[in-house]
């Protein structure tokens, strides 16, 4: 008999279902055949209606009160390795990505025109015109490293009118669900629900699994690149495959742009995108490259300076939970490190605490690049002798770059985007919001909406 802890919810085309087993082939089946008829007879209301029920959402949300936000901090404090004062401050956010403003300048970035969807819409100076529909039946493969992630992927394809299904994480299998509810609770015109379910497997049940790659129009993958590798096999002939896999961010400070910046808040800056999501998010610094011109001195301040932010932005955010496993890499890569010192007599320098809480690596030579950190806010400093040195260092990594905060001068800006974004960088942002990406610009060098519509063009 199943012990009580293994019963879960799914969420089933607006009905909550207690479940002790895994989706099975046969319930798979039953939902696609009535995902199917939900798509061939456009059941997805209008982009008015959708927004609507969002608002009344996003207003919910932003009530500290509201009682399943208040389910949600503990849920994720249960599921999540995340510290309590770190969701705290998700939850007080998350409100803004269900706001009409938000979701209408998403709307507005990926598709010129605030309402576009089912409209014959004219495109500037041109004569054409474009109808945009949704592509049909869209999975979501959530991953378990970002909760938020999985969430705005479907928000994604609720705005742009699909018959949307979450595949949960195994590493939650509740947040998700408990979304799913509190949008029932706000669709009382029921715009939404009934287009949505909300579902889990493990990862690796090849039989669902199938049904789903042949059975979509778009799969938006979010996660690593071994699960990665089984998505990308055996999909259907009319299913295109999203993929949101493992990507890399750094950040990039030229001489004249630290000698410009407030360093205490320049380092502050540096010291929340380290923080935020333990670096487990892709658009998180791993490295941070700083001019080789920068002078000792300068660079002494700016170690000390990020060292006291890090302290002092630990203080406020302590870290979430870390397995052993996770203490061993930070600590192995600061042995290494010093190691590397005493072996090779570069100057390495490791900065924190004994506790493991966060880490600073800097090293004072050039020209070597590529080094993932173990996360968990570790940050590896190392120096970089030009723009076009640094290029190279990443050129052949293109595919797995996302993120680049930077501190540069005015001046520098366009050369850096320029030669940055032609090695494979996607994003360039100051720092401070490198894990907060304005609304209505691209994701991974694409815009995500896009990919859940499906265009038709009236030329005349």
């Amino acid at each position: 008999m199943t012990d009580r802890k293994d019963f879960f919810k799914q969420f089933i085309f607006g009905e909550s279902i207690v479940s002790n087993e895994p989706l099975s082939v046969k319930e798979g089946e039953k939902l696609l055949a009535r995902g199917r008829e939900l798509a061939r007879k456009g059941a997805v209301s209008s982009q008015d209606d959708i927004v609507t029920v969002f608002s009344r959402l996003s207003k919910a949300w932003s009530d500290p009160g509201y009682e399943r936000r208040r389910q949600a901090a503990d849920v994720l404090a249960r599921v999540s390795d995340y510290g309590p004062e770190f969701i705290k401050a998700v939850l007080e956010e998350f409100a803004k990505i269900l706001a009409p403003e938000y979701l209408l300048h998403k709307i507005e970035g990926a598709f010129g025109s605030g309402n576009i969807q089912g409209k014959l819409v004219a495109q500037r100076e041109s004569s054409i015109r474009l109808i945009v529909q949704p592509a049909g039946q869209v999975l979501h493969v959530a991953s378990g490293n970002v909760f938020i992630a999985c969430i705005e992927s479907l928000v994604d394809g609720i705005i742009t009118r699909n018959i949307n299904f979450l595949k949960m994480s195994s590493d939650d299998r509740e947040f998700p669900v408990l979304f799913a509810e509190s949008i029932r609770e706000f669709d009382k015109e029921k715009v939404i629900c009934p287009a949505l379910s909300v579902v889990w497997w493990p990862g690796g049940s090849e039989a669902v699994e199938n049904l789903f790659k042949t059975g979509m129009d778009r799969i938006i993958f979010w996660g690593g690149q071994e699960a990665l590798k089984s998505w990308q096999k055996d999909l259907g002939e009319s299913t295109l495959l999203i993929r949101h896999g493992h990507k890399i961010s750094f950040g990039v400070v030229s001489r004249s742009g630290l000698a410009s910046s407030d360093i205490g808040h320049l380092t502050d800056s540096i010291a929340l995108d380290i923080a935020i999501w333990e670096q487990k998010a892709c658009n998180c610094p791993q490295m941070i490259f700083v001019e080789e011109s920068v002078p000792a001195g300068d660079m002494q301040r700016f170690l000390d300076s990020l060292a006291g932010s890090l302290k002092k932005l630990n203080d406020a955010f302590p870290p979430g939970r870390r397995s052993s496993d996770e203490y061993v890499e930070v600590l192995k890569y600061r042995e290494l490190a010093m190691a590397k010192h005493f072996v090779t007599g570069q100057p390495v320098s490791v900065i924190g605490p004994e506790t493991l809480d966060w880490t600073i690596i800097s090293e004072e030579k050039s020209g070597e690049g590529f080094e993932p950190s173990p996360l968990n806010r570790t940050i590896l400093i190392k120096r970089y002798s030009s723009l076009h040195a640094l290029a190279d260092l990443f050129r052949e990594h293109s595919s797995y770059l996302q993120t680049v905060g930077y501190r540069l001068s005015e001046t520098e800006l366009s050369e850096y985007a320029v030669t940055l974004s032609s090695v494979g960088v996607t994003r360039l942002c100051p720092f401070g919001i490198m894990a907060i990406p304005t609304a209505g610009t691209p994701h991974d060098g694409g815009y995500i909406l896009r990919d859940l519509v499906r265009f038709s063009v009236v030329e005349h």
